[in-house]
């Protein structure tokens, strides 16, 4: 059942042009692009394939959870990202959907962290706690793409 409930919600993945546009302009401007990413190396290939972003990925900065031994949950993925990317981490900004995985733990290697508003803050945490905790505060708060390319073009 499983299996069969990640091939049909993969199955429906489409590109953002936005998001699309966003790689596109970054890899112009010479910027390294990279994915940090939880989960088995075919279903994370097969979704980054959907969304069309594999010609947008820099060499060798692809980061999937299974080939890496560890989770973003973990600060070492990034770590080697970081040394993966020869980036301080002050230079490299991580993108994400997730408070904990995609902001705290990057913080704490000393990355900068933005948070797209995908999917509501832990029902234990109000809403206005998440947008001022520190541990919780990413760098940027955006929903949807043009929002962070705005606030890109201002960094």
């Amino acid at each position: 059942f499983l299996h069969a409930y990640r091939e049909a919600m993969r199955a429906r993945i489409q590109p953002a042009q936005l998001f699309l546009e966003l790689f596109e302009a970054l890899a112009r401007a010479g910027v390294l692009r990279g994915i940090v990413s939880d989960g088995s190396l075919e279903g994370q290939s097969e979704v980054l394939f959907r969304l069309g972003l594999l010609p947008y990925i820099s060499p060798n900065l692809c980061l999937i959870s299974e080939a890496q031994g560890v989770e973003k949950s973990h600060p070492e993925i990034y770590r080697r990202a970081l040394a993966l990317a020869q980036v301080a981490p002050n230079r490299a900004l991580m993108i994400g959907d997730h408070l904990e995985r995609d902001v705290a733990v990057p913080q704490s290697v000393g990355m900068k962290a933005v948070l797209l508003r995908a999917h509501p803050p832990p029902q234990f945490i109000a809403k206005e706690l998440s947008a001022t905790a520190r541990v919780l505060r990413p760098d940027f708060q955006f929903d949807n793409w043009s929002d962070l390319n705005a606030w890109l073009v201002n960094q």
